[in-house]
């Protein structure tokens, strides 16, 4: 991306290059930081460069004051940019007229349409069609206090809300509800419970759960929490409850399988009800190993 004769995006790739490699060239950082000090970046360019998050992790690595103090000087140079953005779209957004001062209510349909109220679009839609479902995954408007809680520059949180494929704004609540879920941290702990979302948003085979997160019928907050098997689809459901008894029936063969004697006295109980099985588990020239089951209180014991 070329702004003004200077290619944003090529000191973008160096800066990373050297965070990345932990070789920093201050020389190359000086005359680079100077360029974007005197250059008119927008909000866009940051945006598609990411400018911002690599100048932060770069400072961290700079051992000269001056670059240091330039560095910082930067991000709140860009920092105040992204803030006076934020406040003139609300400033727009609360100048807006609401549909409520329509008096003949000749605007309120097509305003009411546009708003993401999932109670409306099941009135609308009875049917779940196509059209419902368009209308309930419009980003709804977002407060100032809300952007300010959603907003993050970590490259891992920001890769994260990318890898969830949703709408924008959906795809922030969800990361931030696991963020916080996790404890704010950035531990293996949070990763796969990003990881674990991701895989099941994106199995074909379970079309019922994206449909219900981004129709509201699972809250961001509720989804954040939600075990595998809570996820899990009804096809895997049914599989799982299959081979769990499945297992318990060959536990219960295995238990039942032995010969019965009345020889055998339970040091627990002192009952002669069991049951034993025989298995060399030695060497061959060595006595077998036979494993007791008592049928009554169901202790084990084996002896030689």
């Amino acid at each position: 991306m070329s702004v003004d004769g200077i290619d944003y995006q090529r000191i973008a790739k160096k800066l990373e290059k050297m965070t990345t490699k932990n070789k920093i060239d201050e020389a190359k950082v000086a005359r680079y930081l100077s360029q974007l000090r005197e250059a008119s970046i927008t909000i866009a360019v940051l945006q598609k460069t990411g400018l911002g998050i690599i100048v932060n992790r770069l400072r961290r690595g700079l051992k000269s004051d001056t670059l240091l103090s330039e560095a910082r000087q930067l991000i709140k140079k860009w920092k105040k940019l992204l803030d006076s953005a934020q406040q003139q779209q609300q400033a727009a957004a609360a100048a807006a007229p609401s549909p409520t001062a329509d008096e003949n209510g000749s605007g309120a349909d097509t305003t009411e349409a546009k708003r993401p109220r999932v109670d409306a679009d099941e009135e609308a839609s009875p049917n779940g069609s196509s059209e419902g479902a368009t209308t309930a995954i419009a980003a709804p408007a977002v407060t100032f206090k809300e952007s300010e809680r959603l907003r993050t520059t970590d490259s891992v949180r920001l890769k994260c809300r990318e890898m969830l494929q949703q709408p924008n704004y959906l795809a922030a609540e969800i990361e931030t509800c696991v963020h916080l879920e996790t404890g704010s941290k950035l531990d293996m702990k949070y990763k796969n419970r990003i990881r674990s979302r991701v895989m099941n948003l994106r199995d074909t085979k379970n079309p019922n759960l994206r449909y219900c997160v981004l129709m509201g019928n699972i809250s961001p907050a509720q989804f954040a929490k939600m075990s595998a098997e809570e996820m899990a689809s009804d096809d895997m459901r049914k599989l799982r409850e299959r081979l769990t008894k499945e297992a318990i029936d060959d536990h219960q063969m295995s238990m039942n399988s032995g010969t019965s004697t009345d020889m055998l006295k339970c040091g627990k109980c002192k009952k002669n009800n069991c049951t034993y099985n025989q298995l060399q588990t030695r060497s061959a020239d060595e006595p077998m190993t036979t494993f007791v089951l008592c049928n009554e209180c169901g202790h084990r014991w084996k002896f030689n």
